[in-house]
């Protein structure tokens, strides 16, 4: 993996140099959170630290950094650097918020949710269950997260109210000589 991680962290840096962009959100690999979830944490964090760096001096303020700093926390939770997992947690748990109407609305509910969840699961593994308790109150008071859920279907109601889509279908004709 670590081939892997150098490789893309060294041609998406040449690439920026190149193109002279200052960063865009790819610049989060997409591969850290396999790596989290592998328990891969050392690699994840060490890649994640790059990225944040670039990211802090490249876009300070937008709101891929501090899903980036959550990532980066989530790393350190597993490495059981509980205190500074917790700032980061913390810190871009508070960004996120604060910068939830920036947060692309495909994006908004998912990041939102993850960020808490990250915490559940710091407070849950550093032994800390009252915090956790507080912080899975919050996530169930936020709405429900839409990814990976088919978009909703309108109602009978407004089924009849709009507009039919294409010809009408011709009517048919029923056995007993009835049109339907």
């Amino acid at each position: 993996m670590t081939k892997l991680r150098t490789t893309w962290f060294h041609g998406r840096k040449s690439k920026r140099r190149r193109s002279g962009e200052p960063g865009d959100e790819s610049l989060t690999p997409p591969f850290t959170g396999c790596l989290i979830h592998q328990h891969q944490n050392d690699e994840a964090a060490s890649v994640l630290g790059q990225c944040l760096e670039i990211k802090e001096k490249t876009q300070p303020d937008d709101w891929t950094t501090a899903r980036a700093r959550s990532l980066l926390g989530e790393a350190l939770a597993g490495q059981k650097a509980y205190p500074e997992a917790e700032q980061l947690l913390l810190s871009a748990r508070k960004e996120l918020d604060e910068k939830r109407d920036k947060i692309r609305p495909i994006d908004r509910d998912e990041t939102l949710h993850d960020a808490i969840d990250r915490l559940v699961r710091l407070y849950e593994a550093s032994g800390k269950p009252a915090e956790a308790e507080m912080w899975r109150k919050k996530v169930a008071a936020l709405p429900a997260a839409s990814v990976g859920k088919p978009p909703a279907q309108p109602s009978a109601d407004t089924r009849k109210s709009q507009p039919a889509k294409g010809p009408a279908p011709p009517p048919t004709t029923a056995p007993n000589g009835t049109k339907r």
